[in-house]
């Protein structure tokens, strides 16, 4: 079961600063402390699971086929932070407790995909217990052609180490969590 739901959640999660496509990676000692904040507004006031935004045209599969490498261009400053926030507080609202919040950072057409639900209060119900998350590394943040943001993490959940591409899409100046990609552990910073 908890492979299926590190699956489902396709969390990355991320401490320190992001770099650029193949330059330097950022590989923390440690997780700063970060509070879980209300979503999609940092410090403002919760947003209510049922008031998320929707879309009525089809979208794009939440975890897209496995490619090659990165293929978009690298992230300027202030996109690399906004990720950089968006991550660590998805991690912080993780090990908080706070699956409401958690599932209020997804795309909610992304829910089937990761959860296999499209009741975010059911999603929401699956990650109760779900184990502690820490952040290994961050790099390689891009702007992809169609507009998604990636970055590559490495990160443990439950101390098992993972390496995925995580994706994020922004809607009116807010980004939500689409989907992620495993990629090989053998590529990860720190290496293994």
């Amino acid at each position: 079961m908890l492979r299926v739901l590190v699956l489902a959640l396709g969390l990355s999660l991320s401490v320190g600063s992001a770099s650029p496509v193949f330059s330097e990676v950022a590989t923390p000692a440690a997780s700063p402390a970060v509070e879980c904040l209300p979503w999609p507004s940092f410090g403002g006031t919760p947003v209510p699971i049922g008031s998320l935004p929707t879309v009525t045209t089809e979208a794009e599969p939440a975890t897209p086929a496995a490619s090659p490498g990165p293929v978009g261009t690298a992230a300027d400053p202030a996109t690399i932070d906004r990720v950089l926030a968006a991550e660590r507080n998805l991690e912080a609202c993780v090990n908080a407790g706070a699956y409401d919040l958690v599932i209020a950072m997804h795309l909610p057409e992304a829910l089937p995909a990761l959860f296999g639900t499209e009741d975010p209060a059911a999603a929401a119900t699956m990650l109760e217990g779900f184990p502690p998350l820490r952040t290994l590394a961050l790099e390689h943040v891009q702007i992809l052609p169609d507009g998604r943001l990636s970055v590559e993490s490495t990160f443990t959940v439950g101390g098992e180490r993972m390496h995925w591409r995580d994706y994020w899409v922004e809607r009116n100046g807010v980004l939500y969590y689409a989907g992620y990609e495993v990629l090989p552990l053998a590529d990860a910073t720190p290496s293994p």
